[in-house]
């Protein structure tokens, strides 16, 4: 079993949850699935996660080729402090102080743009 992201909300949920805990939608096929090292693994994919442990790391989707990891930081910092920064390709992982930090960026900051993106 796998944590899932919510179609309506994009709101991260864990494994055992059948409605999303942020709006309430139902679980479905199409709902994206995080895999063991926090990576999406697409509509009804996804590997077994390795720890249900909730982690400090988010994963950031179709960042913009401009971002850059003081970007990046700088707009998450807004919400809560963050340790580190690393971007590959089209995607970063924003590393914060704590699991309660990172679950705070998580719920507050769906509205965050970083370089327009």
């Amino acid at each position: 079993r796998s944590d899932w992201i919510c179609i309506a909300c994009k709101g991260q949920n864990f494994a055992r949850r059948t409605q999303c805990f942020k709006c309430g939608a139902e679980k479905t096929a199409e709902c994206e699935l995080v895999g063991p090292n926090g990576f999406l693994g697409g509509p009804g994919g996804g590997e077994e996660p390795a720890s249900a442990v909730p982690s400090p790391i988010l994963v950031a989707k179709h960042i913009s080729p401009r971002s850059s990891d003081l970007s990046i930081a700088d707009g998450c910092r807004a919400y809560a402090q963050v340790k580190e920064v690393r971007v590959m390709h089209s995607y970063a992982l924003i590393e914060f102080y704590s699991v309660e930090y990172a679950t705070h960026v998580l719920n507050t900051a769906t509205a965050l743009k970083i370089d327009g993106a």
